[in-house]
């Protein structure tokens, strides 16, 4: 079974998240470049749902599933990009927690 394309998309966005954080943790990125980031990981899981939800069963408990998970990201990527001010110590927990 070969990986979808969607899901190489989503996995390259949240590396580059996570580089994004690290960057403008050590204050070498504006806060607008892990924003960008955000909206591309959110932007990239949105076309893998859909890529998903066409395969499957409407009613199936993975597809109700990756509903909550569509949910926690939309979610996750507006608080990220509404908040405008990143502190790092909530940083770090909110990539690996909401976003994982």
């Amino acid at each position: 079974m070969s990986i979808p394309p969607q899901a190489k998309l989503v996995a390259a966005a949240t590396s580059n998240l996570c580089e994004s954080a690290n960057l403008m943790v050590q204050g070498q990125a504006e806060e607008d470049k892990l924003i960008v980031a955000a909206k591309a990981v959110a932007a990239s899981t949105a076309q893998l749902l859909i890529a998903c939800q066409v395969k499957a069963d409407a009613r199936s408990e993975s597809n109700k599933r990756l509903q909550v998970r569509r949910i926690y990201c939309v979610t996750s990527t507006s608080v990220l990009v509404e908040n405008g001010s990143f502190q790092q110590n909530h940083l770090f927990f909110f990539t690996v927690h909401h976003l994982s």
